[in-house]
């Protein structure tokens, strides 16, 4: 060291050399739609997309838009099922669950409870519901069973309410349904924005149709795809009018053709406002052969101003019950009567009570054990009431032989819809 040193004069400068640095590299951000566009080729490849989304964060909102797009949640035999870990992990990631666009709910590890009832995973997982009720761009749900139909009314309730906010946001477009028991049809009509329904194996239990706000026929294409062979009880009601009669007695015939083996309880209440004579007598409600029928409830609306030749209501109502065939299971027969009272000059034609009780007392209905007549009366002024007096009584004097065999009842009540009663009624 001494030598190199001595080597070079302390009097004579040292020339030190300055090596140039590399000028620093800086790749160009590419726009996130190209970003985006480069993600989608990659759609279907998980290991890829993981891949890329650990690459860099410009490609993590692609990347994981594509990884929780679908999530599926189906049984296994071990304890720690992936189902549970993936609810446990999404719950701990509420940042990933706007990603979930479709989900798919497979039913199958079935065990007996404590109720002798076979329930599965989605019944013992309680977090599920909590799931559900926090995906707020859900636009596809599945509910899938395996093995045996998945029984609705096993579900817990908080799961049940989770099921129908999803199926009520103007989100969902897609709905399939496979082997679901006692899956309450009306859940379809709240489904508005609804564009896919594929149905398979499912079991319905009652359905109740009110196309208030809906036109009766637009959900045909729904009920179409549905199995109603099992359906138990079924309610009508419609508010269409005349632009609309015909295409309401279609779909009704058709609900009514598919379910007429299992059906217990039918209720129609169709509405007839301005409905033509000639339509009702061209197309008629036919229920034909119902075995297991044994209650049926109809409306219908009659007024001072009517007669039965005039009043649409009640021919439509004569046409039903003069078609049901004889051979029938029929016990019970409600009729929810409205009587309007506003011709101060004439009364209510008593040849239309005379022809109900006619219908009623027809050989074919031998098997009646009670008619029931719901009556809600409204008058346009206190003296029509008080000149008619009790409409119990003149209706117990017009319906002489349902009288005599002992199954009529009469019953005042304030609401129809509601059956709130006023207190007067007349049992024989």
């Amino acid at each position: 060291m001494r030598r190199c040193i001595s080597s070079f004069p302390s009097n004579q400068p040292v020339v030190t050399k300055t090596v140039p640095r590399a000028a620093e590299h800086t790749w160009p951000q590419l726009p996130p739609e190209l970003t985006d566009s480069i993600i989608d080729f990659l759609a279907n490849d998980a290991a890829s997309l993981k891949a890329c989304g650990l690459a860099g964060r410009i490609f993590l909102p692609s990347s994981r838009k594509h990884l929780f797009r679908r999530v599926v949640l189906r049984p296994s035999t071990s304890k720690a099922t992936p189902s549970g870990k993936l609810v446990g992990f999404l719950l701990s990631a509420p940042h990933l669950l706007p990603y979930v666009t479709s989900l798919r709910l497979v039913e199958g590890d079935f065990q007996l409870d404590g109720k002798g009832r076979h329930v599965g995973w989605m019944a013992r997982d309680h977090r599920l519901a909590t799931l559900l009720a926090r995906l707020p761009t859900i636009r596809g749900l599945s509910l899938e069973s395996t093995f045996r139909p998945l029984e609705w009314n096993n579900l817990p309730k908080g799961l049940k309410v989770s099921i129908r906010g999803i199926l009520k946001s103007i989100q969902l477009t897609d709905l399939a349904l496979m082997s679901v028991a006692h899956f309450p049809a009306r859940l379809l009509l709240a489904a508005h924005n609804l564009k896919r329904l594929e149905a398979k194996g499912i079991i319905l239990e009652s359905i109740s149709l009110d196309d208030s706000g809906t036109m009766l026929f637009d959900i045909e294409p729904c009920l179409a795809a549905v199995d109603s062979s099992c359906l138990r009880r079924i309610s009508i009601t419609t508010r269409g009018g005349a632009s609309r009669y015909s295409r309401d007695i279609s779909l009704m015939s058709q609900l009514l053709e598919r379910s007429r083996h299992s059906l217990c309880e039918l209720e129609l209440l169709p509405s007839l406002t301005f409905v033509r004579m000639r339509d009702v007598v061209h197309h008629p409600l036919v229920l034909g052969a119902m075995p297991n029928l044994k209650s049926l409830k109809l409306g219908v609306e009659i007024s001072d101003f009517d007669t039965a030749s005039t009043n649409p209501s009640f021919l439509w109502v004569s046409t039903v019950l003069n078609n049901i065939p004889p051979a029938n299971a029929l016990e019970e027969i409600t009729l929810k009567c409205e009587i309007i009272f506003g011709n101060g000059l004439r009364q209510l034609d008593r040849a239309i009570w005379k022809m109900l009780d006619w219908c009623l007392t027809r050989e074919a209905l031998g098997n009646l054990r009670r008619v029931k007549l719901l009556v809600h009366t409204v008058h346009n002024s206190e003296d029509l009431a008080h000149k008619f007096g009790s409409i119990s009584s003149f209706l117990e004097h017009q319906l002489v032989s349902l009288r005599r065999r002992g199954v009529l009842c009469i019953e005042e009540v304030y609401d129809l819809s509601t059956h709130t009663s006023k207190g007067h009624s007349i049992s024989a």
